[in-house]
């Protein structure tokens, strides 16, 4: 999975149990982090430690090379995501990228001078929503929201829902996954009645895939813009439903983010699932109409 990281780091990780392991920040020049269960780390030839001393520090060409190890040596061929600020790698590994942007007309043409990357490591965790699932769709499928503050499992939530919806119901979902995380680079398990779209814009995935592939459900993550909850409230007037999640730490940031907002004001979604406090616990569960279940 880490081939693409410097051979000092591979060896470093290789002394831990990566079920544990959920991210890694390299930075130029400054000590390497990694998040290790629920806590920040420093990373050293030893393993972990809470000693800065020892640790690994990467310089600017290795963070360099493991962009480009992690395109499968073709920058161009991940063009499109880079001007986004990420790059996915091997299994649904998620890279993010801090240094230099280009931009013209106010459109990001490209990156350079990285200086730092955040590494994020996605995990099958599975029957995770199986309680979740079975209060929430009681008497049948209903649209879905997700809200969770960033690194709070509401990916991997997302990804067990859809293989209870397929134990559940006879349903055919169609996975629209823009960045490669809900299918883990469409190696992960997403239940038998699952069809994929990756890494094509969430708009495009939306249209086409409602048209040519038949879904009874759409499958989607981390709305952001008004475009893209203009496109998939396009998905719920053809009579498709929804599952789909969004960055917050309570209803009120949900309710603020232009990716749903509109969509929360018409009351789309029968069940809106709150994560917080720590990886995976679900903190409150609401109707439509907000109110606590």
């Amino acid at each position: 999975m880490f081939s693409f990281l410097p051979e000092s780091v591979q060896n470093a990780l290789n002394r831990l149990s990566l079920r544990e392991l959920s991210e890694i920040r390299l930075r130029k020049d400054a000590p390497c982090r990694v998040r290790y269960g629920e806590r920040l780390f420093y990373l050293t030839p030893f393993g972990i430690s809470e000693e800065r001393d020892f640790a690994l520090r990467p310089t600017g060409k290795e963070l360099e090379d493991v962009l480009f190890a992690a395109s499968n040596r073709s920058m161009y061929s991940v063009s499109d995501e880079l001007k986004q600020g990420f790059l996915t790698a091997e299994g649904g590994v998620r890279i993010g990228i801090g240094g230099v942007y280009s931009t013209e007309n106010g459109v990001v043409q490209s990156v350079r001078n990285v200086t730092s990357l955040n590494i994020r490591i996605p995990h099958e965790v599975t029957d995770c929503t199986r309680s979740l699932a079975e209060k929430i769709y009681r008497t049948g499928f209903v649209n879905t929201l997700l809200v969770a503050p960033p690194g709070l499992g509401k990916t991997t939530a997302l990804r067990d829902l859809c293989r209870q919806i397929a134990r559940l119901f006879d349903l055919t979902l169609l996975i629209a996954d823009e960045r490669g995380e809900i299918t883990l680079d469409g190696t992960g398990d997403t239940g038998e009645n699952a069809d994929r779209i990756l890494y094509a814009p969430k708009a495009f995935a939306f249209s086409v895939g409602v048209r040519t592939m038949r879904p009874d459900v759409v499958v989607t993550d981390e709305l952001v813009t008004e475009a893209e909850g203009t496109a998939l409230a396009a998905v719920l007037h053809s009579g498709v439903g929804v599952l789909a999640c969004v960055h917050g730490a309570s209803l009120a940031d949900a309710s603020a983010m232009q990716g749903v907002k509109t969509l929360l004001l018409q009351k789309a979604f029968g069940r809106i699932v709150l994560f917080g406090e720590r990886v995976g616990k679900t903190v409150g569960i609401y109707d439509g109409e907000g109110h606590i279940l």
